[in-house]
């Protein structure tokens, strides 16, 4: 049986959308405060040193790992190859750090962090050929991080993305998962309440 271990998301000290919520909590509080509650790992904050050997020595420290990291992708508005550029360097970062899990959004039209945008009532809504670009790019991308990087992409159906809606008017997350048809991707969703609650570290 393999033994579980609880993560937890530095967003519950300081929020990356909206970094004047906790901006006084610095990185080593965060850290010892998760290691005093008991926790045993966590993902990356904006404010985690960005060196994997000096994040590794202040985790070890305090008995932590990194479970997974954000990656917001831009399938829909940037180039392929671009994202892809920037997803390498994303998991070369975690593969040294030991995760195996590494987390997906696509912002590409997405109104998250809009403030002057309704957050239901603007969500975009993708077109056929939207999630055609959409499904294909992560496919990809998954194939990416498992063959060679060893990590299994995880999708985050973020709120004020395409890919969540509470009424399912295009694409429901689950439809989005079966569209995606590589094996090697892996794709699993995410409760976005993961982003606030604890998260699973498999080992």
């Amino acid at each position: 049986m393999a033994k579980i271990k609880l993560g937890i998301a530095p967003i519950a000290w300081t929020n990356d959308d909206m970094p004047d919520l906790g901006k006084e909590n610095t990185f080593e509080q965060c850290v010892s405060e998760m290691a005093l509650a008991g926790y045993e790992g966590c993902e990356v904050g904006n404010k985690y040193p960005k060196d994997p050997q000096v994040l590794k020595k202040a985790l070890d420290l305090r008995g932590l790992q990194i479970a997974s990291a954000w990656f917001s992708s831009y399938l829909l508005t940037q180039p392929y190859e671009q994202v892809e550029k920037d997803f390498r360097a994303h998991c070369a970062f975690l593969q040294a750090m030991g995760a195996k899990f590494c987390n997906v959004a696509e912002q590409g039209t997405s109104v998250q962090g809009k403030l002057d945008v309704p957050v239901f009532a603007g969500k975009p809504v993708n077109t056929e050929e939207q999630w055609k670009t959409l499904t294909e790019g992560l496919d990809k991308l998954g194939k990416v991080a498992k063959e060679d990087y060893g990590l299994t992409m995880t999708y985050h159906h973020h709120m004020s993305t395409a890919s969540w809606s509470r009424r399912t008017p295009s694409m429901s997350p689950f439809s989005l998962t079966r569209a995606i048809s590589s094996a090697r991707a892996k794709i699993q969703l995410q409760s976005s309440r993961s982003i606030s609650r604890a998260s699973a570290i498999s080992i």
